[in-house]
């Protein structure tokens, strides 16, 4: 039996009819993921102009727990992984957007790179919340954007969403 790599290209059947519109799992997961992206990027790109925490009014001595001295390390944590990707991936699901360089990975994976990056994105801002909540203090954003990782993660492990972007393998 052989694999060919063009499979990977070719993901549960999806027929947009005109008037069809994406189920609402899926329309509410590229909702969260463009809010999450666009909200980390201006704060990491804020946070990266001004390293020291004034353009979003909030004080250099947060980091007094933490190994960092300024807020550019965290700038950039918060505009490209949590920013930059989540806009990418969700440009990726909205469109059923397919790598060529990603074939082979998405063969062994069994799933499309964009449902992947979704999962890493939500269980990734989970993980940033969790750390940012031990090492500073509690901000009602946290709050909001830990209910946006845990909406993620869920949205992504639905069933639906799952089978939407199920690799199938040609035989």
């Amino acid at each position: 039996m052989r694999t060919d790599i063009r499979a990977a290209r070719s993901v549960t059947p999806h027929v947009k009819t005109p008037g069809s519109r994406r189920p609402l799992a899926l329309r509410s997961l590229i909702a969260l993921l463009v809010f999450q992206g666009l909200t980390a990027l201006g704060g990491g790109l804020a946070f990266i102009a001004e390293p020291n925490g004034a353009l979003v009014g909030i004080k250099r001595s947060v980091l007094q727990n933490t190994p960092v001295g300024s807020f550019l390390i965290p700038g950039l944590l918060l505009a490209i992984p949590l920013g930059l990707v989540p806009l990418l991936i969700a440009r990726d699901i909205a469109h059923n957007w397919r790598h060529p360089w990603a074939a082979r990975v998405e063969l062994l994976i069994g799933v499309s790179v964009g449902w992947a990056g979704s999962l890493a994105v939500g269980l990734g801002l989970i993980v940033w919340i969790v750390v940012e909540y031990l090492m500073i203090d509690y901000h009602w954003l946290q709050a909001v954007m830990g209910v946006v990782g845990v909406a993620i993660t869920a949205l992504t492990l639905l069933p639906s969403i799952r089978r939407r972007f199920t690799i199938v393998q040609i035989r």
